[in-house]
């Protein structure tokens, strides 16, 4: 028993918090502290200072280490408390802000819960603001859109001019090395949809013809844009419109043929020769964990270095 007190003694002079309230419970020889350890910063603060305690005392000790800090005020810090206590693992995604200085929570919190791949960009590098998250998540969808037609024989050509253009452009040459198809894809995340712009609504006939005639100024010597030129002022190209939505462990890709009519945009489905391989059924939504054939491993491969690209 003497043995029991002095090793709770040892516990507590080195653990507790200065003015926190901390619960200790000896059950034989297990001592059981509530709330972290040792800490008085929250940049000194690690997962480790965890163990011991529970989801609700963690985010509890950090929202409070974080008004002494400034970092958030009393009435935040409760509407925090709730936000992070309904998330999986929401004392260590708190910590994951709280302790890098230049982490703005507000922004942080907003970002977890716009969709999977914005909480997982965000979680791997929480300094980043919206827009640069938004950026990241655009490249990574449009990167993989670009994988997956040069892998079914389309040749990428640039359709921007810096980050204004056409997301996907695509031409087919014959044996001869003259243009024969032209495919024009514009891509979105999650709900995300086609843009009014100066130069008409994105993916208007209107508008894909302005986006060739930058193309041709920015690159007078390729003569490529001239062909591709002629193409689209006859209408005579394919449009689709590529969509990703991430939903943690599923990916679910949808691929539609887009028609301009007066100006306006309307989506149908891919049937006959033109439907893809991403239009079967089965490949549709696919997921990360469990590929179901060799083109869920190929999207997977891909996906996964396009995340690994964008943390770089």
């Amino acid at each position: 028993m003497k043995k029991i007190i002095i090793s709770i003694l040892i516990i507590l002079s080195n653990n507790l918090f200065a003015n926190a309230l901390t619960t200790v419970k000896v059950t034989n020889d297990l001592f059981i502290i509530n709330g972290l350890s040792k800490i008085t910063k929250l940049i000194n603060i690690t997962e480790k200072d965890f163990r011991l305690g529970m989801k609700s005392d963690n985010i509890s000790m950090l929202l409070n280490l974080a008004q002494k800090e400034n970092r958030v005020s009393y009435p935040k810090s409760i509407s925090y408390a709730q936000t992070f206590q309904a998330m999986k693992n929401g004392d260590t995604l708190l910590l994951n802000c709280l302790n890098k200085l230049s982490c703005n929570l507000e922004i942080y919190t907003d970002i977890l819960g716009k969709s999977s791949l914005h909480k997982y960009i965000i979680i791997n590098n929480p300094i980043l603001n919206l827009p640069q998250v938004n950026h990241a998540v655009g490249s990574i969808n449009e990167n993989l859109m670009n994988r997956y037609f040069q892998s079914t024989g389309w040749t990428k050509i640039e359709g921007e001019v810096g980050r204004n253009g056409i997301d996907g452009l695509f031409i087919k040459r014959n044996r001869n090395n003259q243009i024969i198809d032209v495919l024009v894809c514009e891509s979105k995340y999650n709900t995300s949809g086609l843009q009014h712009t100066k130069s008409g609504l994105q993916m208007t006939n209107q508008w894909v013809v302005k986006k060739i005639e930058n193309l041709q100024k920015h690159y007078p010597n390729n003569q490529d844009y001239d062909v591709i030129h002629k193409f689209v002022k006859n209408g005579s190209y394919r449009s689709l419109l590529w969509n990703l939505k991430v939903n943690n462990d599923l990916l679910t890709i949808s691929l539609k043929k887009l028609h301009d009519k007066e100006g306006n945009i309307f989506k149908s489905e891919l049937i006959g020769p033109n439907k893809m391989k991403i239009n079967f059924k089965d490949n549709e939504t696919i997921n990360i964990n469990s590929p179901q054939n060799k083109f869920h491993k190929d999207i997977i491969l891909w996906y996964k270095q396009e995340l690994k690209r964008a943390m770089l």
